[in-house]
């Protein structure tokens, strides 16, 4: 049996690490709600995932511990409300609570109906934030294994061609190569120091090419580099 006059449902989830209740509020029929922005302490959900028990208001005009919710609802025409933890046997997750704009609408028998229908909405959001959680960590995965597999590629390609009998400028230009089209890379330029350590020359180019300009850069022999 449900309670007459019911006039919304708000079911919310407690994050606990960010301290924050993601809560939604429905009217009828079944429209979403503005819910103003409210610290965890000024909601019914945290007051039911802390207690971990119902929460019955016969009479929100009496009710002093949540004055912001209680007048949001009061102006709603709300006059009594029933919230219930959203507890599985693995975790807590928020809380569900229902508003009647009957006073005292919520009898014994009524809370414990509700109290199935928190358990049941408890699996289905349990259910939702597991898929969600199993979505983002095979994305994760992906990324991880997709990134793992252009480094190992990278490394090889780098490897046979530091490898191969050829110039030093011919080793090098092949490596910048592999950095442009494995790494994501608009364009790689590789600088050494001239034998006799005064100036960066320039011996390998790959990617986006501009107009060529040659720079050279002499260094102070009182500086390392």
């Amino acid at each position: 049996m449900t309670p007459l006059g019911t006039l919304t449902n708000s079911p919310s989830i407690y994050d606990e690490n960010a301290r924050e209740v993601r809560l939604t509020s429905y009217g009828e029929p079944g429209v979403p709600l503005q819910v103003p922005k409210l610290a965890p302490e000024e909601t019914f959900t945290w007051w039911v995932y802390q207690n971990q028990q119902p929460l019955i208001i016969p009479s929100l005009d009496a009710e002093t511990r949540f004055p912001a919710v209680a007048e949001m609802l009061k102006n709603r025409g709300v006059r009594s409300v029933c919230a219930l933890p959203l507890t599985t046997v693995h975790r807590r997750l928020g809380g569900l609570a229902v508003g009647s704009i009957e006073a005292d609408a919520y009898s014994r028998e009524e809370v414990s109906f509700l109290s199935l229908v928190a358990n049941q909405v408890a699996l289905g959001v349990d259910d939702a934030l597991n898929f969600d959680a199993s979505q983002h960590a095979k994305e994760a995965l992906r990324a991880a294994m997709s990134e793992r597999t252009r480094l190992s590629a990278v490394r090889a390609e780098i490897g046979m061609a530091l490898a191969r009998q050829d110039t030093l400028r011919g080793m090098l230009h092949t490596c910048a190569e592999a950095m442009v089209r494995h790494l994501d890379a608009a364009f790689a330029r590789i600088w050494t120091l001239n034998s006799e350590g005064h100036e960066l020359e320039l011996q390998a180019s790959a990617g986006l090419v501009w107009m060529v300009v040659t720079v050279e850069f002499r260094l102070d022999n009182s500086k390392s580099v």
